[in-house]
């Protein structure tokens, strides 16, 4: 049991310094992540060596076998930061399985597929919030592109709300509406918020340049999802003297910061939402 709870609390502990930096200066150390990884993978194989058997590497193999593929696929498809990858395996290296701290865990399938639905799920509603947070100090530049999306936000979220007790069609057709909505605003916010110039001794690795960089037809830099890497930078630095255009967004540590202690007490939140929604009809 001790164990576990240690594990847990440097899963915790990580998150949670994380999370503070990436809301600071939208990264997230390596230093942790790393620390996360090697420190889970190696208390797992001490494990193994104390109990003679390779039983406890068994769910930890199996659950970085779904977790770091998924990781990767987000990181090289321009999704997720090289940060956020590191730091979803660095939790599963720590807890491949749910730690049996709480009697109230509901789990249906396996810890790391419960850990990434519910990241998606709450991901989605943090970064709905945060969406609206720098949308409302940005209303005035967001109002000169399209100034009657924010109110109808705002009338479609209230009818949505209200229709619940008594249409559950209703409800689900405004829900479609108000993501439509959203989704308008977040290309929005994108084009007009989330886009700045900085010099290039400003540049940090996993930054997203957002064209490619030349001088005179020579191109120094070509445009990558993952972001610019160090040698990059160096190259940069080094041939381009002008700002370049880069594309930042919303910082994602606060998600895992949500998901973990929810996910540790609750487990499978989208069979917890399934089961209200299905008993009320």
């Amino acid at each position: 049991m001790l164990e576990i709870l240690i594990l847990t609390a440097v899963a915790i502990t990580g998150v949670l310094i994380t999370t503070i930096t990436d809301l600071r200066t939208y990264e997230m150390p390596d230093s942790i992540t790393n620390f996360m990884i090697i420190f889970g993978i190696g208390a797992h194989i001490i494990f193994a060596i104390s109990a003679q058997s390779l039983a406890p590497l068994g769910p930890l193999f199996i659950a970085l076998a779904i977790i770091a593929p998924i990781s990767l696929i987000l990181f090289y498809s321009g999704q997720w930061g090289g940060g956020d990858a590191k730091l979803l395996i660095g939790i599963t290296s720590l807890l491949p399985t749910a730690p049996k701290i709480f009697n109230t865990v509901q789990a249906y399938w396996p810890f790391p597929l419960t850990m990434i639905f519910n990241l998606f799920l709450l991901g989605g509603v943090y970064s709905i919030l945060a969406l609206f947070y720098y949308t409302t100090k940005n209303q005035k530049i967001i109002n000169q592109t399209s100034p009657k999306l924010i109110p109808s936000i705002i009338g479609t979220t209230i009818l949505a709300i209200l229709s619940i007790p008594f249409n559950l069609f209703a409800t689900v057709l405004l829900g479609f509406v108000l993501s439509f909505e959203i989704i308008m605003l977040a290309k929005i916010a994108q084009k007009q918020i989330f886009i700045k110039k900085i010099p290039v001794n400003k540049l940090t690795e996993g930054d997203w340049i957002t064209k490619n960089l030349k001088i005179g037809n020579k191109l120094i830099y070509k445009v990558k999802k993952t972001g610019v890497a160090l040698e990059d930078i160096k190259n940069i630095q080094k041939l381009y003297k002008k700002p370049v255009e880069i594309k930042t967004g919303i910082a994602f540590g606060p998600a895992f910061l949500l998901m973990l202690p929810i996910t540790l007490y609750f487990g499978d939140l989208i069979f917890i939402l399934l089961s209200e929604v299905l008993s009320k009809i």
